[in-house]
Parts: C-alpha cells; sequence; structure tokens
C-alpha cells in the first residue's frame, strides 16, 4: 500500500503528523476542532483537565494557552483505549452542548409535582392549545410580570404617602408663617399708633367727614400692604422648603 492511500484511509476525526516543507513535525487537530473558535476549544480543555491525570497531560497544563498543547494531548489520547473512550464522551458532550446553544440557551428541568396539579397543568395547556412546556413558561412571565406590577404600586403608594405627609407638613408650616408675619405686621401698626397716642398725650380728636374717609383709605391701602407681605412671605418659604417638591 502506497503512502497516500495509506494516510487516506485514517479517520478523518482524529488528528495526525503533518510534516512542513523543512522537515519538520506538526499535530494537525482534528477536524471536529478548530483554534478559531476560542470558546469552544477552551471548554475543551477544561473537560479533558477535569477527567485526565497530570501523567496523562504530561504537559497539558498549558492547554489552556496554548492550542497546539491541546492538540498534542488528544494525539496522546487516540493511543489508548481509555483515551479513545474519553475523547468519545468528549464529543458526545461537544454535540450536547452545541444543541443547548442551538435552542437559545434551553436546559432540561426535572421536578416532581403533585398529581392533582400535574392533570391541572395538563388541562391548562391543553385548553390554551399550547405544550405544557409553553404553559409553564406562561405561568412564570405571568407570576413575573404579576410581581413587577405589584411591586411598583407598592412604590407608588409608598410615594405617594409621602407626597401627602409632605404636603400637610407644609401645610401648617406654612400656617406658622402666615400668622408670624401677620403679629410683625400688627406689631409694627400698634407701635405707629402709640407713637401718635404718645404725642397727643390724650385721645385722638374727632375727624371730619373728608378726614374720616382720607383714613379709610389709608387703611385699606395698608391692609391690602399687609396681606401682599403675607403672601411674599408665604411664597417665599413654599419655594424654599425641602418639602414642596
Amino acid at each position: 500500500m502506497s503512502p497516500d492511500s495509506s494516510e487516506s484511509s485514517r479517520p478523518s476525526d482524529e488528528t495526525y503528523d503533518r510534516e512542513d516543507l523543512e522537515g519538520n513535525v506538526t499535530i494537525a487537530p482534528p477536524s471536529w476542532l478548530s483554534e478559531e473558535r476560542r470558546d469552544e476549544w477552551l471548554w475543551v480543555a477544561n473537560y479533558l483537565l477535569e477527567r485526565t491525570s497530570y501523567k496523562a497531560r504530561g504537559f497539558g497544563l498549558l492547554i489552556h494557552d496554548d492550542f497546539k498543547a491541546l492538540t498534542k494531548l488528544i494525539h496522546n489520547l487516540e493511543s489508548t483505549t481509555d483515551g479513545l473512550k474519553l475523547l468519545a464522551r468528549l464529543r458526545n458532550a461537544i454535540r450536547q452542548r452545541q444543541y443547548r446553544s442551538s435552542k437559545g440557551g434551553r436546559e432540561t428541568c426535572s421536578f416532581t409535582l403533585p398529581i392533582a396539579i400535574k392533570a391541572a397543568l395538563g388541562r391548562l395547556a391543553k385548553g390554551n392549545r399550547i405544550t405544557v412546556t409553553a404553559q409553564i413558561q406562561r405561568l412564570i412571565e405571568d407570576a413575573t410580570e404579576l410581581t413587577g406590577e405589584r411591586k411598583a404600586a407598592k412604590r407608588q403608594e409608598a410615594l405617594n404617602a409621602k407626597i401627602m405627609r409632605n404636603e400637610y407638613k407644609l401645610a401648617l408650616e406654612l400656617n406658622k408663617v402666615r400668622i408670624d408675619e401677620t403679629e410683625k405686621q400688627l406689631r409694627h401698626c400698634q407701635k405707629q399708633l402709640a407713637r401718635w397716642e404718645t404725642f397727643w398725650k390724650e385721645e385722638l380728636p374727632e375727624l371730619s367727614i373728608d378726614d374720616e374717609a382720607a383714613a379709610t383709605k389709608l387703611t385699606e391701602e395698608r391692609m391690602r400692604a399687609i396681606k401682599e407681605a403675607i403672601s411674599a412671605a408665604e411664597a417665599k418659604y413654599r419655594m424654599l422648603s425641602p418639602r414642596a417638591i
């Protein structure tokens, strides 16, 4: 048998020695492993590290960083019966991993349910014309959404309660501001009146009709000024108060 026919008879999924133009022998990776798919061959390296001895690996500790070292380890494993069995399990594990990836990250879950609950789940799925798996997924999604809505409602209730408390406290504080400003204006008016009474040292004289009308008009103007002063004090406090949010 010629060298060409011997080489062509090798299985395509095994590694084999390759000689370059300078006569150096390199080990080609198996057809099912590509250096370009780094995530995959790093996963393979971890798999083999966990299932082989240090003696079997030789310099296999380098396989995390060196694709050629990983290829050499696989090549060595192909030379023993146990190694071939391990590689067969590895190939099966790779297929399962690829299958899970193709299913969008789905994984198999095993759990037990009371017979009545399982029957109810089956009836729900049948009534909705979906599979039991889809029904379970829908129930979980609905429960998750409902939990989120309840949390949002509680947060809103807490916020509303806080706003009401702040508004009540602000109203009390504004009442005090009005009272304080009223007392301030009243004290000013009383002082002015006391000064006139002290000046006359007796009761104020009767005013004529025209003077009485002028005094009434002046009183109204001063009352408006007092109200404006109270409103201004209230507005200033409202603007600066941390409760006015």
